[in-house]
């Protein structure tokens, strides 16, 4: 069972990372009008270098967890720091008992580094593969690049318009996404590290192509016409975390225990997941700072080993 927990931290902090890093990413439109002020938006967006504070909830009946940081870029290179809190249900006693991990993560180019702790300990993990699909993500995108994006749309429609605000639902084509994901770890194959590791990166990147070609994700997107910066953003997860559950679930090359499965039922069938996103002013970039003593942690091949 401490296995399966591991192995779904590593699958949760992953997932949320490359969502949180790519909700401006893509978008499309059938609706001319709607698709012709989504392009604006996206060609005036200003939102390069902004502190972004980012919330990811999971909820499940008898679990909640919340990926919480801030964040900002410059070019190609990313900073991040903030907390990974996940709440359990305790049929005994009706309590909740609670995890925290703190982390910093920076990340240049092909280079990305996630500190961690646990009770205290900071510890450093690598991740190559994981920083290749981030640098893409986060690049500001040229105007071919925009134009590509918006073909990858799948619907996009204006909710409000004013003099000084827009806002948009908009609807990802999660079959382009699914395929430019398999194309993109194709390319940038497993970290080096365990068996385990290899493992566990090919069935994420399995469960993750079958999420989002069998969800339905979207949106909500509202901009500041006279600066065109965002005011905030909310990304609905449910469906894609749902389909990756059930991807899991009817993986026959998995030995799932009773337990296992019923908590990837649970994941299936019951659970919700949305982010959202505002901005904070420059002074909060203090924050990305990392302390000396998280610099000196120890470097580790997994990610979230087992706990004695």
């Amino acid at each position: 069972m401490k296995k399966f927990f591991n192995q779904v931290g590593k699958f949760f902090c992953g997932a949320f990372l490359i969502c949180a890093l790519g909700i401006n990413s893509v978008s499309a439109a059938e609706n001319p009008d709607a698709m012709e002020a989504f392009r604006e938006a996206m060609i005036k967006s200003s939102d390069s270098n902004r502190v972004v504070h980012e919330d990811v909830f999971f909820v499940v009946p008898t679990m909640q967890s919340e990926l919480d940081f801030i964040g900002q870029r410059d070019g190609e290179n990313f900073k991040a720091t903030g907390d990974f809190n996940i709440w359990v249900l305790n049929n005994d006693s009706g309590n909740f008992s609670e995890l925290k991990i703190p982390f910093y993560l920076t990340q240049a180019a092909k280079d990305m580094q996630i500190y961690f702790s646990f009770d205290g300990k900071w510890k450093k993990f690598q991740s190559p593969s994981l920083a290749a699909v981030a640098t893409d993500i986060i690049a500001t995108p040229n105007s071919e690049e925009i134009e590509k994006f918006i073909s990858e749309i799948k619907e996009v429609a204006l909710l409000r318009e004013t003099e000084t605000e827009r806002t948009m639902l908009v609807k990802l084509d999660g079959k382009k996404i699914a395929d430019e994901m398999q194309a993109e770890s194709e390319k940038n194959p497993a970290d080096n590290g365990t068996a385990d590791d290899k493992i566990f990166h090919e069935s994420l990147t399995k469960y993750l192509e079958n999420g989002f070609r069998n969800s339905e994700i979207w949106y909500t997107w509202s901009v500041n016409k006279q600066n065109w910066n965002t005011i905030a953003l909310t990304l609905n997860l449910s469906g894609l975390v749902q389909q990756i559950a059930q991807a899991a679930l009817s993986d026959d090359s998995q030995n799932w225990s009773e337990a296992e499965q019923n908590i990837l039922e649970t994941v299936a069938y019951f659970s919700e997941t949305k982010a959202f996103t505002t901005f904070l002013n420059q002074e909060a970039a203090k924050r990305l700072e990392i302390p000396k003593k998280v610099l000196k942690a120890e470097l580790v091949e997994d990610m979230i080993a087992d706990r004695k």
